[in-house]
């Protein structure tokens, strides 16, 4: 069975005092932290989202947009 996941129902954001985060929080079991590379148009969604059928299967995974990128806001002034 294949299972189909929206952006819309996996979006989610964390307000933090530096701007806010933007995530995709999809599936149950472990945690397994997805993080992306750089580049333009680089996002947790756009380079994870083809996996998450397999991934779900056995973790709750967690796809980032690390700050600047993706719905993140950019943090001004910091070095990441």
């Amino acid at each position: 069975m294949t299972t189909t996941y929206t952006f819309e129902e996996t979006s989610k954001t964390l307000e933090t005092p530096e701007g806010n985060l933007h995530y995709h929080d999809v599936g149950e079991g472990p945690v397994l932290l997805c993080l992306h590379g750089s580049g333009p148009g680089v996002s947790g969604w756009a380079n994870f989202r083809e996996n998450l059928g397999a991934f779900t299967k056995q973790f709750r995974c967690l796809l980032l947009d690390m700050p600047g990128f993706g719905g993140s806001d950019d943090v001004k002034g910091q070095l990441w």
